[in-house]
């Protein structure tokens, strides 16, 4: 058992309080913490963050085994069930371990054993059905760390060796020609590979969508829902930095991120505009080939963000779905007649994904086919969840 210090279980606490009952965003409660703690050694870090986020992700079987609502109750349980022994007194909040195996082994239904909202967990009933226990589960483990190697700096073997030189140990990824799994998770800023553009943190899952847009160099190319620019940076380098590439944005402060992280890249061809009515008017029937990575919910990547689950709600999924529409229907004039665009969410849901698609093509009459269309299920392949469907507009 590896020994608990009570500063740093007092800062789990902080934490959760201000994730779960502020609505703070967990990547940033605990980027801010470990900020003002540096004095924090490398094993104290990770354990407070491995306790936050575990916490997080199994929330609502937490309570049900401390049978309490109280954060200290619930850490408790959750850790002396998962280290499968009790805890010292001063830590265990009134608890003993004989309960809370007792409580493990109550029938109890899947929404509190994988810690989903009701809503969520009926969702996810209704569009997997006998598949949805297990797709469930694949949602609360733990994500991988995956690298995309940018080839325009260099290729897969010299990447590798530069990391090791590091003591960053990877792998390559069956599915993914240009991505290095972590061996163990470690944190990346400081690396000179990384801080030299060398690669970048990005999902493999994530990184079959810029290919999936099927453009050539010399191609013209728009992202439309940019953000910070992940795909941006793939699509550059599939491009082998021959053509145009325009990144759009309503925040202009995420395109801001963006050309900082292109000039890293050694991206030469990426030119940012925010997005608005008239800068949808000026790109008629321009593009020879759109990505739309729209706002979604989420749901694919709550491995990797689990406090997405208890923030998002059936009225705000509604919302994403009437924006999803809206950018199709508005932003696909920008592709040239017999180019292609690319639809993408990282959400599991039909209603965000395959339902969206059938509904702008019905809408369109005509002027529209869907040429492919892909899921990636969270846990598949130990990636995160993604939909990608491919359209071409007729001539």
């Amino acid at each position: 058992m590896s020994k608990l210090h009570r500063h740093l279980i007092t800062s789990v606490f902080t934490a959760l309080d201000a994730i779960m009952h502020e609505g703070q965003s967990a990547e940033v409660v605990v980027g801010r913490a470990l900020l003002a703690h540096q004095k924090w050694g490398s094993r104290d870090r990770r354990q407070f963050a491995e306790h936050v986020y575990e916490l997080v992700r199994h929330w609502r079987w937490a309570g049900h085994l401390a049978d309490s609502e109280e954060i200290e109750t619930r850490w408790a349980a959750w850790w002396m069930l998962t280290n499968a022994q009790p805890m010292p007194e001063e830590f265990a909040a009134g608890l003993d371990f004989e309960t809370i195996q007792a409580r493990a082994a109550l029938p109890v239904s899947l929404a509190v054993r994988e810690s989903l909202p009701d809503w969520l967990e009926a969702k996810g009933a209704a569009a997997y059905g006998e598949a949805w226990p297990a797709l469930a589960r694949n949602l609360n483990a733990p994500a991988d760390v995956f690298l995309r190697v940018n080839r325009l700096r260099a290729g897969l073997p010299q990447t590798t060796a530069r990391l090791l030189e590091e003591g960053i140990e990877t792998e390559p990824v069956e599915g993914a020609p240009d991505a290095l799994r972590l061996k163990v998770r470690r944190p990346l800023q400081q690396s000179a590979t990384f801080r030299a553009g060398w690669c970048e943190i990005q999902d493999a899952g994530s990184q079959q969508i810029a290919p999936f847009l099927k453009i050539s160099p010399g191609q013209c190319v728009v992202d439309a829902c940019a953000g910070a620019g992940g795909k941006t940076l793939h699509l550059a380098a599939l491009m082998r930095n021959q053509g145009s590439l325009v990144a759009m944005d309503v925040h202009s402060s995420k395109l801001s991120e963006l050309e900082t992280r292109a000039r890293r890249n050694g991206v030469l061809i990426c030119e940012t505009q925010p997005i608005s009515p008239e800068t949808l008017a000026k790109w008629t029937g321009l593009a020879d080939r759109l990505l739309l990575d729209v706002p979604c919910s989420g749901l694919g990547v709550l491995r990797r963000k689990a406090d997405t689950k208890w923030r998002i709600t059936e009225s705000t999924l509604a919302e994403l779905e009437t924006l999803q529409a809206r950018i199709l229907r508005e932003y696909s004039p920008m592709v040239k007649p017999g180019g292609k665009l690319v639809y993408a969410t990282c959400s599991i849901l039909p209603q965000e994904n395959e339902q969206q698609v059938l509904a702008f093509l019905q809408e369109q009459a005509g002027a529209w086919e869907l040429e492919d269309q892909r899921w990636i299920r969270p846990g598949d392949q130990g990636w995160d969840g993604f939909y990608m469907a491919r359209l071409v507009r007729k001539e």
